[in-house]
């Protein structure tokens, strides 16, 4: 068991990043609010773990501003 966890990409060294996998594996898209609500983050937690999933490819973003 120990040499499965070893092969574990960095990526998904965390609950939190497995968490917001978890959400979109179930659902194609899944707005930022949802996902901080869900997991109970804060703003900048949520940030944190979102940025290397995005730069390693697992995740993409599209920005919108709803006024």
């Amino acid at each position: 068991m120990n040499n499965l966890l070893a092969q574990l990409n960095p990526a998904f060294d965390h609950r939190n990043r497995l968490g917001i996998m978890a959400l979109l594996v179930t659902n194609e898209r899944v707005d930022y609010n949802t996902l901080r609500s869900s997991l109970q983050l804060t703003d900048g937690n949520l940030a944190s773990h979102l940025k290397p999933l995005e730069t390693n490819g697992y995740i993409s973003f599209h920005k919108v501003f709803i006024a």
